[in-house]
């Protein structure tokens, strides 16, 4: 092995060292699945969609899943949107005129002239 790839592993080591630390101390700012109020298995497929979307804020560390805070909220956000659907919960959508509406106006109309 050559000095510089001495250098490289001593390099990645201590690199891992300091992530390791930094992930036990939980001061990463990321939240793993452990942790997450998705649940695990939301907060795997939250990051794999994530991931695939491109979007930013998920990364896969070995086999630890995180989510930035920015990234949970929007997730959170997303669910309850998910799951409103899924209930069938709707907003109030304006509802056009049709022609059984504008048949029982005009009976009223005139029934009321009656």
């Amino acid at each position: 092995m050559s000095g510089i790839d001495g250098l490289w592993d001593e390099l990645a080591v201590r690199i891992a060292d300091i992530v390791a630390r930094r992930l036990s101390d939980g001061d990463t700012g990321l939240i793993d699945q452990a942790n997450s109020p998705l649940g695990p298995r939301g907060h795997r497929a939250a990051v794999k969609r994530r991931i695939r979307e491109g979007k930013p804020g998920a990364s896969i560390v070995a086999r630890r899943f995180f989510l930035t805070r920015e990234a949970l909220q929007e997730e959170l956000e997303r669910a309850t949107l998910e799951r409103d659907e899924v209930k069938g919960i709707v907003k109030a959508v304006p509802r056009t005129e049709t022609a059984t509406d504008r048949a029982r106006q005009q009976l009223r109309m005139l029934k009321g002239r009656g």
